[in-house]
């Protein structure tokens, strides 16, 4: 054995780090897919970073990143081989050592192995055939061998296969080759003949070698490589022997045949079954046999290699076979894949078979065709397909769903969305959605009609229709849409059902690529079926050309069809369908840019008309951001008034009948009165010439045209509805007289404010239209109208909208806004008759209402109807009668009284849903008034005063919103407790909510869904409004916006309002109003306080600079500063308006009296949230635009003064008796400040020398008051790391001289004396150690000596974390450098073992690293003389567990009695009476585990037994021990090649332990176990401890062995 095992340690590190990355390449090794995109990226990253990779190679995927990650992994080794610095025996040693490793059964051994020999091959070729020698040797099938261990051989040859074929070991030169193929070939073969579960590896293997010999060029070899198969003895040249041959066979003739085509020299040896192509006379029964194949392939398993090479051999051409003629293929495929009588777990892998196919067929040149006689020719498996994801309750419905998602995401190119967020989040963050097949628009609509023929399909969940339709569809180009459009409406003709062709036009004029003419087709289409009929009793048609012609459009391109625009006959209710499809696509129409007009604008087309449209915006972004197309043809004109030209073209021309001939006029089924006849005429006329107006920044643009016009259209069509507004022909009469008045005003001299006068009639029409109940193209037209021209409302139309959304105000009260009761006269009715009068006549009531029943009932429903009917008492009808529910039985008592009452059932709403109903049709009218709000304030707020008094109102109403919501949520809670609670049993209310129960009967009050329905009303209309006020006041915040609007009024009227919203800071209700209502009301003030400014500058007509001027917001904000710490609400909104000023005007905050404020407030949480304001908002680098030297110079006095400040304070907290949590909590502030001042005063030179005298003696106080150990008082343990940080930065060390390169080589060589020899044993290299040594020479200053030097500090300039000096190192075996704290380095490296041996011997924090405490003080010293054995800061107290006792202050043990061999072997026998089964089953063999048991014998003492002893006393370990002082024994374990060293605790714990005890010792950390006597080196089992043991910081390795006896 070599004596160096650097190699071997590498080669273990690498295969632990990427192995997962081999792990891909196993899986395809097997026969299944590997994705580039599934691999670990971490690992491949760790793996490639060990070395470069030597050069691209082929990869069996493509998949250039999976052979990065063991490529690059294995350079390293492959380093180590080419140097020639290996001794001869090294490397016939280390290729038996690879060899033997690829065999073991641990985990991921067999991948990182077979890496290995990869790159050793692809380094080496020549050493294949020694691979293959050593292989065939080491996994001889021997007879008798255990199945396990043949299998472990067998695995362990594929995997060397595998790496010579990934290694190109078959292209190395001819006279090796021979030999490799010889020795492949017939490995292959063993394998395949001895077990059949590795069939599938060693013919993918061999597929794989046939393949890479064919693309070296030596197809003659093939024939020698598959001999050992006799493929011409399975099937002959008549096709003899088919039905025999195994699928494995099967696939590697039909992937030979490709191969043979492929070779432009055909070989002669090949088998006979291949050069003739003997399957094409057979394909059917090939075909059947590969379907027989997937059937009964289960579903688990991967998918057999077969289908691949079955569908590359079919997709390709040669010699006159190709797919078209082998179409005898698909029904001997469907016969195979779905028999008669299928099991259902065999239909199951059938279903997936099928979705493979599919997947398989996409990656064919002949991927149309295929795919199409896919859906059109396996009709029996999509019917079952269809059948079994539409029925829930079938056996196979998960594997239909499954292949249905495959199928779908085939053709569409994206996965179908799954139900849930569990299903979202299974998909992989780095998993991208495949790119859609590259499909024809006939081959996608070819699919889609086969589907739609087929009748399992009808069945089928309309989710999953929806998803083949966006599938089929989505990737449809403009023409592949007008051709499906065309088809669709020539079918309705054609008898296809009119509620197919209802739900397939609507997403085809809805898509992303649909042109105009669609939308005008499906459109005109929907009307027709909706409101025309035919003259005659037969259907007729019209031309959508004939219509494109007369209204003066573009005609369609020549090879472009005409549309025939159908008019069917349809019952009534298919009638109602097409009306709700035809408003419901023209009402989401109307609110988008259609794909033409969107391209026009992106691509500039037709510049100077489309400029003009958009109202003489300049550039093609600004028209992309406009609304100019929404709802508009390509040419400008609006859908809704096309639909009217429609309309009228209908019904003035003659249709076209079936024959060609011409038939009468079609008549509307909406019977119109004359006058809605007549305005609907005179709308049409007057929007025409308004359209027709020529538009200019002098008259109406073409935006203002669109929403003058669209508002008198839309209401004009809603004639044809129920849902037309009640008061439509009024509306329609004021709208037109505008309409008219504007086409008369636009023809004087100077009409432009003329014309603007006139639209202001508009929008408040618009606005009662949109507000209302009215339909949704009523309501489009109605925002159009009112974000156009809302700019001319009257300042009454606007403020009466923005009352109306106010709602009424409510009282300053805390009381509860419970929901509208019963009336008090209803509710304070007795019960008492004293008469009996009122209960004669109830019962009459009760008595009649049966009558009633009984004869509105059939006689065979009367037993059923008298269970229903309850005889109830006098209290129980007076309360029937109350009740809300109770509508009938009054009606009765009604009619018994009353003489021709009428009898019907009148279901009536009770007075509290009515009132429910009212309160929620109030809350949704509010909503849209504030839709409307919105888009004024937006669009046109900064061109109207009455804007600022708009916004006023809606910040009081926002206040009063969010205290009402708030009430009313909370009372619901209340409630729905109680109700609970009482449903639960009355028990459980204490006694005074059995009181308010009786009182009111709150305790028993129920909140319906109407009641929580309103709440989320109440809720959605505050964050309406506070996220339009929160984006109105920060729009208006900007420069420009303040330039124009602080003119609105004087700078005294400015600042009587920013006075009236501070003072309502001090109500309750407003500082509960929650922190986003409260920044909304921060910025407003802001705004304010810059209008009083620019206003008073404007009145005094200076010049401010940016930090001058806020005279007004320093009073506000001072008075504002001293008030904090009053009331915990209100300290919310003082930092929610200075917080409106950090970003906008951070140099006025820094004027304030801050330190009064802190010094004044009472409270420490007051002073708390102070400083935690000051250090994260204005101890920041002022913005540098707007920053001059007078800022920076304001800025570096208010951190002086925070830092004086900060001093005082700790100071007087370490003189204060009071040590409560809260004062921490402020130490802890203090602390974060000074830590921000230091970061700010870095660049600026650092603090003066009396402030950082000041900080120095307040940090030392602190430290001399700071608790021995952490743990002691809240919050010290975080102060720890923000005072040494501190510490450091009050007090700066001075700079750095710098060593020379010879100077850190003298003082390197100087130390290098005093290493302790334990560094070089746990070192692998000198280097390693040497480089540490160099850092520290090169951070510390060139008159200091951290070894060597005298008595005093020596501070470390190199890299530090939290205050503490640290050093990157890269411990061996790791491939990362990782921080450590310097001082542990130092001790390690040169401490004494006495000092050593004391600091390891502290408690370990468990699960971290903490430095080591110095003996100065100071964090950044490294003197190794400072190094204290004194626990350090950060360690937990630990009083309960034992002692642990150094190996130093132990007294020596006895000398050794070694027991004979006759008592080794009895103690053994002793000993394994009482073996755990879970040991005996760990080792191979019983001799192994004697072999354990034998050396504890001879390494204890004859005396002594750690088994069966005495409790009292303990057991002596006389062997190896580590060098942190623990027993430690060497042993083999099953599968491992080399000894590996275990603490010899757990191993005992493992042999003996009871089931109970494990289970406790094994959750804890992998480090010895602690022993009950505190003596590391007892091994007694009953000493063993289930505490928490020690944290060593290095498990035990060779190289740290020492003997504690010279035996």
């Amino acid at each position: 054995m070599p004596k160096d095992g650097d190699f071997l340690q590498q080669f273990h590190h690498l295969a632990s780090v990427v192995s997962s990355a081999s792990f891909h390449w196993a899986l395809r090794l097997f026969g299944g897919r590997s994705s580039s995109a599934e691999a670990d990226d971490e690992l491949r990253c760790r793996a490639a970073l060990l070395g470069e990779a030597t050069g691209p190679r082929r990869d069996r995927d493509g998949a250039e990143g999976d052979a990065v990650g063991w490529r690059g992994g294995g350079r390293q080794i492959t380093i180590t081989l080419q140097s020639g610095k290996l001794e001869a025996q090294e490397l016939p040693y280390s290729v038996t050592r690879l060899v033997r490793g690829v065999q073991s059964s641990r985990e991921f051994c067999r991948p990182g192995f077979s890496l290995a020999i990869a790159e050793l091959l692809h380094a080496m070729p020549s050493q294949a055939l020694t691979v293959l020698k050593e292989i065939d040797k080491a996994t001889e099938l021997q007879s008798g061998l255990r199945a396990n261990k043949a299998k472990d051989r067998l695995l362990g040859r594929c995997f060397v296969y595998g790496a010579i074929l990934q290694a190109g070991c078959l292209r190395v030169e001819e006279k090796a080759v021979a030999d490799i193929i010889a020795r492949l070939s017939r490995g292959l073969w063993q394998i395949y003949s001895a077990r059949s579960y590795l069939n599938a590896c060693s013919m993918c293997l061999l597929k794989d070698a046939c393949e890479e010999l064919c693309q070296a060029n030596r197809h003659e070899r093939v024939a020698e490589i598959i001999s050992q198969w006799k493929l011409d003895d399975k099937v002959d040249d008549s096709g003899k022997g088919l039905n025999l041959l195994d699928p494995h066979a099967l696939g590697l003739i039909l992937k030979l045949r490709v191969c043979y085509e492929e070779a432009e020299k055909k070989p002669s040896s090949w088998p006979s079954c291949v050069r003739k192509d003997v399957f094409r006379n057979h394909a059917p029964a090939v075909a059947r046999k590969v379907g027989q194949t997937l059937a009964s392939c289960p579903v688990t398993d991967v998918v057999p290699t077969v289908l691949e090479d079955f569908c590359r051999w079919w997709a390709r051409r040669h010699q006159g076979r190709d797919a078209k003629s082998l179409e005898e293929i698909w029904p001997a495929f469907e016969e195979g894949l779905f028999p008669e009588d299928q099991a259902p777990a065999t239909l199951a892998q059938a279903l997936r078979g099928m979705a493979e196919l599919a997947r398989a067929l996409r990656a064919t040149p002949e991927a149309n065709s295929l795919l199409i006689g896919l859906f059109q020719k396996l009709s029996k498996g999509w019917e079952q397909l269809f059948w079994c994801a539409a029925s829930k309750q079938s056996p196979a419905h998960q594997a239909a769903t499954y292949a249905n998602s495959i199928l779908v995401e085939l053709v569409g190119g994206a996965r179908p969305a799954q139900q849930g967020q569990k299903a979202q989040k299974k998909r992989k963050k780095s998993e991208h959605p495949p790119a859609a097949l590259p499909l024809e628009d006939d081959t996608r609509l070819a699919i889609l009609g086969s589907l739609q023929a087929s009748k399992a399909f009808q069945r089928v969940p309309g989710n999953l229709k929806r998803q083949w339709q966006q599938a089929l569809l989505s990737p449809l180009s403009p023409s592949g849409i007008r051709l499906c459009c065309h088809r669709l409406i020539k079918r309705l003709s054609e008898g296809m059902p009119a509620r197919e062709v209802c739900a397939q036009l609507e997403p085809l004029a809805l898509h992303n690529q649909a042109p105009d003419e669609v939308i005008m087709a499906v459109i005109f289409q929907q009307f027709l079926c909706s409101y025309i009929a035919p003259p005659g009793s037969n259907p007729v048609s019209f031309s959508l050309g004939a219509f494109k012609s007369a209204m003066g459009l573009p005609e369609s391109p020549a090879e472009w069809e005409d549309m025939v625009l159908q008019v069917p006959l349809l019952e009534e209710e298919e009638r109602n369908l097409w009306r709700q499809r035809l408003w419901s696509t023209a009402s989401q129409l109307i609110r988008r840019t259609w794909p033409e007009a969107a391209e026009k604008l992106v691509t500039g087309e037709d510049f100077s008309a489309a400029e003009v449209f958009s109202g003489g915006e300049e550039g093609p972004g600004s028209m992309v951001r406009s609304l100019a197309f929404a709802g508009c043809f390509s040419d400008g004109s609006l859908l809704v008034l096309r639909l009217l030209q429609w309309w009228e073209h209908v019904m003035s021309t003659s249709p076209s009948s079936a024959k060609g001939k011409k038939k009468s006029v079609c008549q509307c089924l909406v019977g119109l009165e004359e006058e809605d006849e007549s305005l609907r005429k005179l709308s049409l006329e007057l929007c025409n010439s308004v359209m027709e107006m020529e538009p200019g920044k002098k008259a109406v643009s073409a935006r203002q045209k669109n929403a003058v016009c669209s508002l008198p259209l839309s209401v004009s069509l809603a004639f044809l509805t129920d849902s037309a507004p009640p008061n439509a022909k009024e509306v329609m009469s004021e709208l037109l007289s505008i309409v008219k008045s504007l086409t008369s005003k636009a023809k004087e001299p100077k009409p432009k404010r003329h014309l603007q006068e006139t639209m202001a009639g508009i929008p408040p029409i618009a606005a009662e239209l949109y507000v209302g109940d009215s339909m949704g193209i009523i309501r489009e037209a109605c925002k159009i109208a009112w974000r156009e021209l809302a700019l001319y409302a009257a300042d009454e139309t606007v403020q009466s909208l923005c009352s109306s959304v106010c709602g009424a105000p409510i009282e300053e009260t805390d009381e509860p806004v419970d929901e509208p009761e019963m009336d008090d006269d209803e509710e304070d009715e007795g019960d008492a008759d004293p008469d009996g009068s009122r209960k004669a006549v109830f019962d009459q009531a009760i008595a009649a209402m049966k009558e009633k029943n009984a004869k509105a009932k059939p006689e065979e429903d009367e037993d059923e109807e008298e269970e229903d009917v309850t005889t109830l008492d006098h209290s129980g009808v007076l309360s029937q009668l109350l009740d809300d529910g109770g509508g009938e039985l009054m009606n009765s008592f009604a009619g018994s009284r009353l003489e021709g009452a009428s009898n019907e059932k009148k279901k009536t709403l009770t007075k509290r849903q009515q009132k429910q109903r009212e309160m929620q049709d109030d809350l949704v009218r509010r909503l849209r008034e504030a839709e409307l709000m919105e888009s004024f304030l937006t669009r046109s707020g900064h061109k109207r005063p009455v804007s600022l008094e708009v916004v006023e109102k809606l910040l009081s109403a926002m206040v009063d919103l969010r205290h009402k919501a708030k009430v009313n949520r909370q009372a619901t809670c209340v409630t729905l407790i109680r109700h609970w609670r009482c449903i639960h049993g009355r028990s459980m209310l204490s006694a005074q909510e059995k009181e308010e129960g009786a009182e009111d009967g709150k305790a028993t009050k129920k909140s319906t869904k109407g009641d929580l329905a309103l709440r989320d009303l109440e809720e959605n209309l505050v964050q309406k409004v506070q996220k339009v006020l929160a984006r109105l006041t920060k729009n208006s915040c900007r420069p420009a916006s303040l330039q124009i609007l602080s003119g609105w009024h004087s700078a005294e009227e400015w600042a009587t309002k920013a006075r009236e919203i501070c003072t309502q800071g001090h109500k309750a209700r407003f500082c509960a109003s929650g922190q986003q209502v409260l920044e909304v009301f921060g910025t407003h003030l802001y705004f304010l306080c810059a209008c009083h400014r620019l206003a008073s500058q404007e009145e005094e007509g200076s010049e401010l600079k940016p930090g001058q001027g806020w005279t007004l917001a320093e009073k506000l904000l001072a008075k504002l500063l001293q008030e904090w710490g009053g009331k915990k609400e209100f300290d919310h909104w003082c930092q929610a308006a200075l917080k409106a000023f950090v970003a906008r005007a951070p140099q006025m905050l820094l004027n304030l009296p801050w330190s009064k404020a802190i010094k004044g407030a009472r409270k420490a949480f007051a002073r708390r949230s102070q400083l935690i304001f000051i250090h994260t908002h204005l101890l920041r680098p002022l913005p540098p635009e707007t920053t001059s030297k007078e800022d920076v110079a304001t800025q570096t006095v208010f951190a002086d003064g925070c830092a004086k400040l900060c001093a005082e304070l700790m100071i007087s907290l370490e003189a204060s008796e009071d040590k409560a949590a809260s004062q921490q909590k402020l130490r802890k502030e203090c602390l974060h400040t000074l830590k921000a001042i230091h970061k700010l005063r870095q660049k600026s030179g650092g603090l003066p020398p009396e402030i950082s005298d000041a900080i120095a003696e307040a940090l030392a106080s602190f430290r001399d008051s700071l608790p021995q150990k952490r743990g002691e008082a809240s919050g010290v343990g975080p102060a720890v790391t923000q005072f040494q940080t501190v510490l450091t930065a009050a007090n700066p060390p001075p700079p750095i001289q710098n060593r020379s390169e010879q100077e850190i080589k003298e003082k390197v060589t100087s130390w290098m004396n005093l290493v302790h020899p334990r560094a070089p044993e746990f070192f692998t290299f000198p280097y390693q150690w040497e480089e540490i040594l160099v850092q520290v020479a090169k951070f510390t200053d060139r008159a200091d000596d951290c070894i060597q030097g005298p008595d005093k500090c020596v501070q470390w300039y190199g890299p530090s974390e939290d205050g503490q000096a640290v050093l990157l190192v890269r411990p061996p075996g790791e491939s990362e450098a990782r921080k450590t704290y310097l001082n542990r380095i130092l001790t390690f490296i040169f401490a004494h073992d006495e000092l050593y041996s004391c600091i390891q011997a502290l408690p370990k924090v468990p699960r971290r690293k903490v430095p080591l405490k110095m003996s100065c003080g100071k964090p950044l010293c490294v003197f190794l003389g400072h190094i204290t054995a004194a626990e350090a800061d950060g360690f937990p107290e630990n009083d309960t567990a034992p002692e642990q006792v150094s190996k130093a202050d132990l007294p020596p043990p006895p000398p050794l009695q070694k027991r004979s061999e006759q008592e080794v072997q009895e103690k053994i026998k002793s000993w394994m009476v009482f073996v755990h089964p879970r040991a005996r089953s760990y080792f191979e063999s019983v001799e192994k585990c004697e072999e354990v048991l034998g050396q504890l014998a001879r390494l204890t003492d004859r005396n002594d037994d750690l088994i069966l002893g005495d409790e009292d006393s303990c057991v002596h370990w006389y062997g190896p021990v580590c060098d942190n002082g623990h027993a430690i024994l060497s042993l083999l374990k099953p599968g491992h090649i080399e000894p590996c060293h275990a603490y010899l605790t757990r191993i005992l714990s493992f042999m003996f332990a009871t089931d109970e005890l494990y289970e406790k010792l094994m959750p804890l950390p992998k480090v010895p176990f602690r022993m009950s006597c505190g003596k590391p080196l007892c091994v007694f089992l009953g000493h063993v401890s289930a505490a928490e043991a020690d944290e060593f910081p290095h498990q035990p390795s060779r190289s740290s062995l020492v003997s504690s006896t010279s035996s």
